[in-house]
């Protein structure tokens, strides 16, 4: 059975090609603003001519006048909130500084840029206009939300921190945000849900939705929207900017009915049909979440008195739990239908793919002015980077080397040479990294496909040599490959790193405390694990370190045979 991971993805690229049937149209703004006279009216929190840069400190009262995240070369020329040196003023919170945290900071921020005037919509009949700053879930008005993507799956892609920013705004007209500048709630005038995710402090994609309903059971809030579109930003790391995965296919296909569901103990679901099938039945979890509303008390006080009269007619038929609970599990069956036949087409369009498992021939690979900087231990993402003195682990590194051939760097320890060739080999890194790594496309029009081996040998004891080989071309190598030739590439592979002798050997423990192969067998058998997979370039991390001479000449002899 493949790993959760890999079915992911595979579910995701078949999501990518189906989204070539669809015509695309581009969007003169960004993040679903509106275009107006002056460039665009940006949802609360962007700016800029076309609202594609998160707000860089100040409040969302500050509008069309507040400070902007400038793009950022290290990000691939997208604005990065985490090393661009942006901090909250006090009372705000989140990333992108969006989430009030207290009454007072909302009150000062509205009267900063507003003076004196009321902040109370006319049509509310209350006369309290104290300015509040409505910490929980229930939205009165326009309220957001800020949370860290807590999914075992997406971060074994994409390891660094995502962030979901959500605003939802129930009835704008009773926002005192409803009149800045710069500023949308909602064009339509509906309610409406703005969404962004962040990795690692830049914006990957958006999403919207309406119109929506909010529905509140005991410390559950749940809103439902219709109509739901996503936008993924071209070149970013979800979106084709990593080797990893490109999910732009998939989330542009996001569509029908979302749910949010947050409750009291700071947890939001951010769910809809595909992702509920991807993640589980909850959808995308989200933890460690901060709501914050600036509404005035006479929208509450409001709100408050029309509920308890509505609530005062009685309690809800039987009738309607036994629908509700019948609709839900017509609907999860309807999903693990749709899962096993999604998955049946996609096993259906692998076999088709044609691969014959022979190898390049290698491709060159071009490293030119490669530099690497990490922050100290304890320097705070949102510290500025001028407060804070970086380490220079690569500075101004070029290299090349041509097609078929092996290159060794060489270093003493500490030099980086861990550093240079996990970049090369496309290792996500949490330093920031500046400079080119090239290589030329295949005849295809394809990437290479990059291996890497790192340092330690991570084996499965209770297989034999060929049961692991085996084992590891069945889940790199495509489906369209037939299990005769994947065993003949196995025995070709064997054969190549001088393992004959030990094919049939339990690989046992490698760390010495158990009966098994050799370290230097060991380290043939990782570099193997990554041959079976056909790659075009080859990267291995100290391949000889902790070997004697005559295990290091086999494993530079095995290498060299590649």
């Amino acid at each position: 059975m493949l790993p959760p991971v890999r079915i992911i993805m595979r579910i995701f690229q078949g999501l990518a090609l189906a989204s070539l049937l669809l015509t695309v149209t581009a969007q003169s703004c960004t993040n679903y603003g509106t275009p107006d006279s002056s460039g665009c009216l940006c949802p609360p929190g962007f700016g800029g001519s076309n609202c594609s840069q998160p707000g860089c400190g100040g409040t969302i009262f500050d509008g069309s006048s507040r400070s902007l995240t400038p793009p950022s070369s290290a990000s691939g020329g997208f604005p990065n909130l985490t090393s661009s040196g942006c901090s909250c003023s006090n009372g705000w919170t989140g990333i992108g500084c969006n989430v009030c945290t207290s009454s007072s900071a909302c009150q000062t921020a509205y009267s900063a840029v507003n003076g004196n005037a009321s902040a109370t919509a006319a049509q509310v009949s209350g006369i309290n206009d104290t300015m509040v700053c409505n910490t929980m879930p229930t939205v009165w008005a326009a309220g957001e939300l800020s949370c860290q993507v807590n999914n075992p799956t997406l971060e074994a892609i994409y390891p660094l921190q995502s962030t979901l920013n959500i605003l939802r705004t129930y009835n704008a007209s009773l926002s005192p945000l409803h009149n800045t500048s710069g500023t949308t709630l909602s064009p339509n005038g509906s309610s409406i849900v703005y969404a962004q995710l962040f990795y690692a402090g830049v914006e990957q994609f958006s999403c919207t939705a309406s119109p929506c309903t909010q529905s509140l059971a005991n410390t559950t809030d749940t809103w439902t929207c219709s109509n739901l579109q996503c936008d993924c930003i071209a070149n970013t790391t979800f979106c084709g900017g990593s080797s990893s995965a490109n999910l732009a296919g998939a989330l542009d296909l996001l569509t029908g009915t979302l749910t949010i569901v947050c409750d009291t103990t700071n947890t939001c679901h951010f769910q809809q049909q595909v992702l509920n099938t991807l993640f589980g039945s909850s959808g995308l979890a989200m933890e460690n979440c901060v709501f914050g509303e600036c509404v005035t008390q006479a929208v509450i006080d409001s709100a408050n008195g029309t509920t308890s009269s509505s609530q005062s007619g009685g309690s809800q038929p039987l009738g309607g739990g036994v629908i509700a609970g019948l609709a839900v599990v017509c609907g999860l069956i309807a999903i693990g239908v749709a899962a096993v036949v999604w998955g049946w087409v996609l096993q259906r369009s692998a076999r088709k793919r044609p691969f014959d498992g022979d190898q390049s021939g290698g491709v060159a690979v071009r490293w030119l002015d490669v530099s690497y900087f990490v922050r100290p231990s304890g320097a705070s993402v949102f510290s500025r980077r001028s407060n804070v003195t970086e380490m220079t682990i690569l500075d101004g590194v070029s290299g090349h080397v041509p097609a078929g051939e092996l290159m060794a760097i060489l270093g003493p320890s500490g030099a980086g040479k861990t550093t240079l060739v996990e970049l090369i080999a496309g290792k996500a890194k949490s330093g920031v990294f500046t400079g080119s790594i090239t290589f030329p496309p295949l005849a295809n029009g394809q990437r290479p496909r990059v291996a890497f081996v790192p340092q330690t040998d991570i084996l499965p004891a209770v297989l034999t040599v060929r049961e692991a080989l085996t084992f590891a071309a069945s889940l790199r190598l495509p489906e369209s490959l037939s299990s005769e030739k994947k065993a003949a590439l196995v025995s070709a592979v064997i054969s190549r790193l001088g393992l004959e002798d030990v094919a049939e050997t339990k690989i046992g423990a490698t760390d010495g405390t158990g009966r098994g192969i050799s370290g230097g067998e060991a380290r043939r058998v990782s570099i193997g694990l990554e041959l079976v997979g056909c790659p075009d370039v080859l990267v291995c991390d100290e391949p000889t370190s902790g070997l004697d001479s005559v295990s290091a000449w086999r494993v530079e002899m095995g290498v060299a045979e590649v």
